[in-house]
């Protein structure tokens, strides 16, 4: 059986060489930068403000507890940004009735071509959402 082995953010990330910042996109680049020096907001406390987000101020670790198998302890602790929830937790919140949301909150900054044209193709579907009830309204 295998150890799982723990790896400091540190330890695990390296800035891209000059020949491979000409060939990442400017976001990628960037965003590695901020992961390295620390100032992406997926550091500490970024799931205590994905809670905040998802369900104001209060009860959010019933909310939590309530979508995801956990101990009502460890709900209290991941939204209190006491411990850093496992990768497992937001794959599963992805996943769930709130999971556009979260992607929303989740790349908010962020701006690859794959990001410009979800959020496109998603507004165009809501105008032609309305169009449609709208159309509906008038029968």
């Amino acid at each position: 059986m295998s150890r799982q082995e723990s790896i400091s953010t540190e330890d695990a990330i390296a800035l891209p060489s000059e020949s491979c910042r000409e060939i990442l996109a400017d976001s990628y680049a960037i965003a590695l930068q901020e992961i390295a020096s620390g100032s992406y907001r997926g550091g500490s406390g970024w799931f205590a403000a994905l809670a905040r987000f998802l369900w104001g101020d209060k009860k959010q670790a019933n909310a939590l507890y309530c979508l995801v198998p956990l101990k009502e302890s460890t709900s209290y602790a991941y939204v209190a940004g006491r411990a850093e929830p496992p990768a497992w937790l937001l794959v599963a919140l992805l996943r769930s009735d709130d999971g556009g949301r979260i992607l929303d909150w989740i790349m908010q900054d962020a701006e690859p071509r794959w990001w410009r044209l979800l959020k496109r193709a998603r507004r165009a579907v809501a105008i032609f959402d309305r169009f449609r009830k709208e159309e509906n309204d008038l029968d």
